[in-house]
């Protein structure tokens, strides 16, 4: 086999699995258009996974074309690209695992990537003599050592263990009463897991692959498309998307309404920067108190903001109402009113309890101007 025909044998695989390829290069373009506002490292991660994704197809395909060649070569060459194929598969599952999780604190932050250095570390000892695993010259794949043979479990593992993740955090959305998340969640989780289990079980190089990659990409689409409904200067979810919710959730039980006093004037007089800076405050103090509880927080306004309670009682309700007042009104120099109204009877509907909720924000918006 000469260059040119590994080459085109290469590029044949790649294409075999084209349309993993094409939704990698569609999420691409969908990353760099909507531009979301998640931080710095969830932004890099949407970008770096399609890219991520193409790379590990682009590799299996010259490990399955290097597999099959009967002449001789540098098998060696053959050890790296598996070594490699190794690292990155079980990344894609920690990029798509690390973009839906929201870890609060800076060592859960670091815990993440743990299984994937282990990982790491593991297949790095195959690239020097001795490794565990090794390419005959009649180029074969063999386990070196027997007796440490579970260690070339190690990659299906830990990409098995970041899927699982995705499957606790998608049952964790659905208590949460947030079914559409956590119903889609479960089903990439699921798939992924899958996808490192045909690899390994029914021996089916590159198939499992592209089912582990499809089912992540999948998942970034669905995130992409969830950040089309969010504000881009706040985070939280924008005004099309408190009227899709609304129309849909049947479990609200408890409105409450947070206007931002005298934003006007923090534009007129300190400019508009100051402004949204004053926005932002409200919207991170309101995210961090709401994350988990059983309710959504949109951005209605210009200075208005609306949280949908789903079925929390209405000691539930009042205290979150009681933090929020406390942490943005005591705690920054930023001044909000809050009005809450708990359903009181069964048939109330959404729009009657916001002018409730509403209502009673003006008259602690006068309260607070006397």
């Amino acid at each position: 086999m000469n260059f040119g025909t590994f080459i085109l044998d290469v590029i044949n695989f790649f294409f075999t699995h084209y349309l993993v390829a094409l939704i990698s290069l569609f999420a691409i373009i969908i990353t760099i258009h909507v531009n979301p506002k998640i931080g710095k490292f969830k932004t890099t991660a949407f970008l770096a996974l399609p890219i991520i994704i193409i790379f590990l197809m682009i590799n299996e395909s010259i490990n399955i074309t290097l597999s099959e060649l009967t002449v001789p070569y540098n098998t060696y060459l053959r050890q790296v690209i598996l070594v490699i194929g190794f690292w990155v598969y079980p990344l894609i599952a920690a990029f798509s695992f690390r973009i839906v999780h929201r870890p609060t604190t800076i060592l859960m932050k670091h815990l993440i990537w743990v299984p994937f250095l282990i990982n790491f570390i593991i297949y790095a000892r195959c690239l020097f003599p001795h490794g565990f695993f090794e390419i005959t010259a009649d180029n074969q794949y063999i386990n070196a050592y027997p007796e440490v043979a579970w260690l070339s479990l190690t990659v299906f593992f830990t990409g098995g263990i970041y899927a699982l993740g995705l499957v606790g955090i998608g049952i964790r959305a659905i208590i949460r009463h947030k079914y559409i998340d956590g119903i889609s969640i479960i089903v990439i989780g699921t798939f992924g897991m899958s996808g490192f289990v045909m690899d390994y079980i029914l021996q089916s190089p590159g198939y499992g692959c592209s089912v582990v990659s499809a089912s992540c990409l999948a998942f970034l689409v669905f995130q992409l498309t969830k950040f089309m409904k969010i504000d881009p200067l706040t985070g939280v979810y924008n005004r099309q998307a408190f009227y899709n919710y609304k129309n849909k959730e049947k479990s609200v039980n408890g409105i409450i309404s947070l206007d931002l006093n005298n934003l006007k004037e923090i534009n007129d007089k300190y400019g508009h920067q100051k402004g949204d800076e004053s926005l932002e405050i409200v919207a991170n103090v309101i995210k961090v108190h709401t994350l988990k509880l059983s309710c959504v927080p949109f951005r209605v306004g210009g200075d208005e903001f609306i949280i949908l309670c789903m079925k929390m009682t209405e000691k539930e309700a009042y205290n979150l109402v009681e933090i929020l007042d406390d942490e943005i009104n005591n705690k920054t120099n930023v001044r909000v009113a809050i009005g809450l109204c708990y359903r009181s009877r069964a048939n109330e509907t959404i729009d009657e309890m916001i002018g409730k909720s509403d209502a009673f924000m003006y008259k602690m918006k006068k309260l607070m101007k006397m």
